[in-house]
């Protein structure tokens, strides 16, 4: 179960001390949590960096035609489930809760991109 922890604004960045862009939603669990596939797509990214810690991002093409994104946060490499190019279903076990890169505790970081990879309110 997850708790919203932060949501989608302006913020005072709990480590930089900076007013940031939140470009995401944080959801605090417990490390080790499964994180599911918001929905059906094809992994795109699955990256490392000193800011979001371990990244995965998925492109997912809805009914429309409409083509958007979305990225999971702050896992931890050893827990990823996923490879670049893998499809994945909505629902699907992608990797579990962490807690590295710029970050206070245990909690998913969620972003929803648009088409062209804007992070938009999730």
């Amino acid at each position: 179960s997850y708790t919203v922890s932060s949501g989608f604004s302006m913020r005072i960045s709990p480590i930089s001390g900076q007013l940031l862009m939140h470009e995401g939603v944080d959801l605090s669990a417990s490390l080790g949590t499964p994180i599911h596939a918001a929905a059906a797509g094809t992994v795109v990214e699955v990256s490392s960096n000193y800011r979001s810690g371990t990244v995965v991002k998925i492109k997912h093409t809805a009914d429309d035609g409409s083509v958007f994104y979305t990225a999971y946060l702050h896992e931890y490499m050893d827990d990823i489930l996923v490879t670049v190019g893998q499809t994945v279903k909505a629902g699907e076990v992608i990797g579990a809760v962490g807690s590295n890169g710029w970050s206070t505790g245990p909690h998913l970081h969620f972003e929803v991109h648009d088409s062209s990879d804007t992070p938009s309110t999730p």
